[in-house]
């Protein structure tokens, strides 16, 4: 059936397929140019593929010795980092350090009595302050949820609160300073005093603050003064500042006399109490006394200065008496915590700061107290070696990486790929395809050995001269003398290797001649130029940098690429006029022969006609 011929339907001389058949032969040159295109962009990918590798050992080069190399970077190693850590930048001075925490900083917080879950908040203006900041809430009534989420929205980084089920069916307030140190008190004010009191947060206190002494009294040596003053002790803290000032070292008389007790309470019943030692200092240090703890249920009346030295005054300011947990004229009821400052102590120092973070301490180290200790804690700023170790084994391993892509492309030996063990399947397949790709190309075998000098040459160190990769343990075979394996070609294709534990050693003992075995300079002009980076980067530039070698190279496929696809285009355009010119050849051929049978057929019938006219 499938030859019938079924008039303007199918073709009767088949002209489909002879066109083509003589349209494929017309193509050949078309395929030949898709194939080249191909091929140019695959040649373009290995190129493109090898800037990588090259790109990407420059910035592993250039990290090694620009100015934000890791053998500057610091760090903070602390002999107990859940008393206190520290974070060093790159400006910190290697050196050692022993702290004290004697208290945290932290911050006010106060929760309430538990209350009914029915419990509502009346409409008022609620005022709150922080230190010197003030918050102002008009909250026009609802329940304590919507309370706190008022008050959240309007207290941001300084205040918020929270609601916490204390106990089954209840609810308590929480109310929290989001600002640590002893000048950030919360306070309350305007129909805040109420709710704290009605919620049971906190109560209106008794006690007030007694300002003993606010201007600097001086008790030069051999002196007495004193400060009198009435105090109940119960929950109540002394606070003064006190400076010492030595005199020169001319002999007194009568005999030189040490005695740092210079400070006592006297007591309604006529006893009394020394305070701690003294310590000297030119500047003024801040002492705070629990009076509860010297006093012990008796009334003080006065504050004693006795100076029994012979060579030293002693001056003292701002002296008070105050209750530690009362704030704005409020004492809480159920404190979580209290805002007070950080206490430490620096090589017997004693340092105080408002927040847990000291970066003015030690420059280049931000210190942040965790929790308080009696033990010392040692903070140690050392280089940050293992930032320099992960940098240098970057380098090896991208330095690998381009050199195993240099061998595969330039040779046309299979176990160039075999020794690769690191690669998967997929990863051999794709080495495979461009095994040998640029086996002629010269340039890549200068650049292959030039970077096989770079990392074999000797490079002068003010500590050492001649310094050479393998002797921090980085070679082409750092195996181990007396090793048993045999010999390995794969170590002939310049490749790096690592023996970890010579590259510690070296690390912990000569850190400033590796950093400058990788870029050193040496003419004093501020400028690196000399290294193994140095030179690696130097090398690699040329390739990598814009209108570079690897720039030539895919620029020039890119204009081969695109020759050969304006002549496919050309070449579209004339397959589609020659296959249009084709068909008409072919229509006009079967119309001619369409109508020969036409006129045949008549002829016929004219014929049989006149035959039966004859008859």
């Amino acid at each position: 059936m499938s030859d019938i011929y079924v008039p303007g339907v199918k073709s009767r001389f088949n002209t489909e397929t002879l066109i083509e058949g003589l349209m494929k032969v017309e193509r050949i040159p078309k395929e030949r140019a898709e194939k080249t295109i191909e091929s140019l962009k695959a040649e373009k990918g290995y190129w493109q593929e090898i800037g990588l590798r090259i790109s990407t050992l420059r910035e592993s080069a250039r990290s090694l010795y620009s100015f934000q190399n890791p053998f500057n970077e610091r760090i903070a190693i602390s002999s107990d980092e859940s008393v206190l850590t520290g974070n060093a930048g790159r400006t910190a001075v290697e050196q050692e350090r022993s702290f004290i925490v004697k208290q945290t900083a932290k911050a006010d917080r106060f929760l309430s009595e538990p209350l009914d879950k029915s419990f509502r908040v009346e409409p008022g203006n609620y005022g709150f302050k922080v230190g010197n900041d003030e918050i102002n809430l008009n909250f026009r009534g609802g329940s304590l949820r919507e309370f706190t989420e008022a008050l959240n929205r309007r207290g941001k980084d300084r205040i918020q609160a929270g609601i916490i089920n204390v106990k089954s069916g209840t609810q308590s307030l929480l109310i929290e300073s989001l600002v640590t140190g002893e000048d950030s008190r919360l306070q309350f004010s305007g129909a805040s005093e109420d709710l704290v009191q009605k919620t049971g947060i906190a109560d209106k206190a008794n006690g007030s603050t007694q300002n003993i002494l606010t201007e600097t009294r001086t008790v030069a040596a051999g002196e007495r003064s004193s400060l009198p003053f009435n105090s109940d002790a119960s929950g109540m803290v002394l606070r003064f500042e006190t400076a010492t000032k030595v005199r020169g070292d001319t002999p007194p008389l009568p005999p030189r006399r040490d005695d740092m007790a210079m400070l006592s309470l006297s007591f309604g019943d006529g006893t009394g109490a020394s305070l701690p030692l003294l310590g000297d200092s030119e500047n003024f240090q801040v002492h705070e006394l629990n009076l509860e703890d010297l006093a012990r249920g008796k009334t003080i009346v006065s504050l004693e200065i006795t100076n029994n030295n012979t060579h030293r005054d002693l001056s003292i300011r701002n002296v008070s008496v105050f209750d530690p947990q009362a704030a704005g004229g409020f004492k809480p009821r159920n404190p979580v915590s209290f805002a007070q400052d950080a206490v430490i102590s620096m090589e017997g120092i004693e340092i105080r700061r408002s927040t847990n973070s000291i970066d003015d301490l030690l420059p280049g180290v931000t210190i942040i107290a965790k929790a308080p200790s009696d033990k010392p804690v040692q903070l140690t700023i050392e280089p940050n070696r293992e930032a320099v170790k992960e940098a240098i084994i970057s380098l090896v391993g991208n330095y690998n990486r381009l050199m195993a892509e240099l061998n595969v492309v330039t040779r046309n030996d299979e176990r160039v790929i075999q020794e690769l063990s690191y690669l998967n399947t997929e990863e051999q397949e794709e080495m495979r395809k461009r095994l040998g790709a640029f086996s002629g190309d010269s340039t890549l075998s200068q650049f292959r050995n030039g970077m096989q000098r770079s990392v074999t040459s000797p490079y002068a160190t003010q500590a050492e001269q001649d310094l050479l990769l393998p002797q921090i343990g980085i070679g082409t075979d750092v195996r181990q003398a007396g090793s048993s394996a045999g010999y390995d070609v794969s170590r002939m294709r310049g490749y790096l290797e690592i023996d970890e534990k010579a590259l510690d050693t070296a690390l912990a003992d000569k850190l400033p001649a590796i950093q400058q075995l990788f870029g050193y300079d040496t003419d004093g002009d501020l400028l690196v130029d000399s290294g193994v980076a140095f030179a690696l980067d130097g090398i690699t530039k040329p390739y990598s940098e814009t209108g570079g070698v690897l720039s030539l190279k895919t620029g020039t496929l890119d204009s081969k690429i695109d020759q050969e696809q304006r002549r496919i285009s050309t070449l579209d355009r004339q397959l589609a006029a020659k296959e249009a010119a084709l068909k008409r050849q072919y229509g006009n051929m079967e119309n001619a022969f369409s109508r020969m049978e036409k006129m045949g057929t008549s002829l016929d019938q004219f014929s049989q006609r006149a035959n039966a006219n004859n008859r």
